[in-house]
This record gives C-alpha cells, structure tokens and sequence, in this order.
C-alpha cells in the first residue's frame, strides 16, 4: 500500500506546477517514515530522476546537491516521524527538510552562477528565498496528503475486507 501511494504522489511531478511546490521531498519523508530503512533514500530519486529525463537533465554538480538533498529527505522522515507522528514532529520534517533542500541546492548554484565571494554567497541565498517558501508549501500539503491517505487506508482497509467476503 505504501509503495501504490509513493507512485501516485510520483506521478504529480508530471504535471505543471510551480518551482519546489512538488511532492518529492514529502515522499523521501513518508518513505523514510514507512520503508524499509536500506531503500528509503533512494525511494524518492526514481520520481526525481524520470522527471528529470522528461523535462530535461541540468547542470551535474546542481543535480548532484539536488539529489542529495532529496535523499536525506528519507533520513529526515527516518529520523522525525519513523516512531512517533505528532503534529510538532510534522512541522519540524517539513520545516528541516525544506531547509536542508534550501541550503544545499542553493550552494552549487552558487558556484557555477555567481561570484564565489561572500556577497555572491548572500545575493544567491537572497534570491532563493521565494524558493523555499514554495518548498514548504508543497511538503505541508504533500505530507498531508501522503499521510493524510496512508492513514486512511490502514483505518479502512480491513473493514473494506471483511466487506468484501
């Protein structure tokens, strides 16, 4: 059931929606959260990866921090909301997985697009700010929905059985 859910979020991807309002780094957490611990990390990369082949590979060294940051997205899940899911516990995911995604996609992009000084540094980090806005907006209403729908599920899944017989 974990695994139906993790495609259907994947297959949001495909379709239009603006920068980081995606459900990518809400699946590295509910994985991280529900998978097993050893392919948790690379759950959310395959939706990232054939994303990417569709609308087009980027600059390595970004991708490289891009993929990094999505991969600790499960640790994140692992580590937060593996044993116990609150509404605190939530919010703090959601909050040091944008972070985390903000700070490390956003330093590459440094290196290859501005001046390696300290002000090129601040003007890169300035100019991203919008950009994690909209990550924390697309993991909140993710994360509701991923868990929201697991939840759900394992509520109803054994009465929708014994229905059924």
């Amino acid at each position: 059931m974990h695994y139906v859910i993790l495609v259907l979020a994947a297959l949001l991807r495909l379709i239009p929606h603006p920068f980081n309002v995606t459900p990518i780094g809400s699946i590295g957490l509910f994985s991280g959260t529900w998978c097993d611990k050893r392919i948790a990390w690379a759950i959310p990369l395959i939706p990232l990866f054939l994303g990417d082949a569709v609308t087009g590979f980027y600059h390595p060294l970004i991708m490289l921090f891009v993929y990094a940051g999505i991969a600790i997205s499960a640790l994140i899940g692992r580590l937060l909301l593996a044993k116990k899911r609150t509404f605190t516990r939530f919010g703090a995911a959601i909050f040091i997985n944008a972070m985390v995604f903000y700070l490390l996609s956003n330093f590459p992009v440094w290196v290859v697009y501005y001046p390696n000084t300290l002000a090129g540094l601040a003007e890169c980090y300035f100019k991203a700010i919008p950009y994690l806005g909209y990550s924390l907006i697309g993991d909140s209403v993710f994360v509701s929905l991923l868990f929201g729908m697991h939840h759900v599920a394992l509520r109803y899944a054994g009465k929708l059985y014994v229905a059924a017989r």
